[in-house]
């Protein structure tokens, strides 16, 4: 992680050192044309769920979407017990979805 962006790591579902999802303002409209879902770029690894493992699916600079209220009432996301606790994960990558995705602001400012 390049310093510019002093972002914080954390220990993520895998157990390793990590850099968090980043929200954007990207609504991600579902199939029924709804727009419950918010796209979000993987900073760190773009983790996922498969056959009993944690493992890296996606890579860093992932696009991907999640629920933008709750991750645990997600339809189609299933609960894993991991080394950190609970976590969810949906789709046939097992895509982890995160309840403290993170913001990062930009903005110019002339003066």
């Amino acid at each position: 992680m390049d310093p510019l962006f002093n972002a914080t790591s954390f220990v993520n579902e895998e157990g390793v050192t990590d850099w968090g999802y980043y929200w954007t303002s990207t609504t991600h409209v579902d199939n029924n044309g709804e727009g419950r879902s918010a796209a979000y770029v993987s900073f760190g690894r773009a983790l996922g769920y498969m056959n009993s493992t944690v493992m890296d699916v996606h890579g860093a600079g992932a696009q991907r979407s999640n629920s933008k209220s709750n991750v645990a009432d997600e339809p189609g996301a299933q609960t894993v017990s991991g080394v950190n606790g609970i976590f969810y994960s949906k789709g046939p990558q097992g895509d982890i979805l995160r309840l403290d995705n993170k913001v990062r602001c930009v903005r110019n400012i002339t003066i």
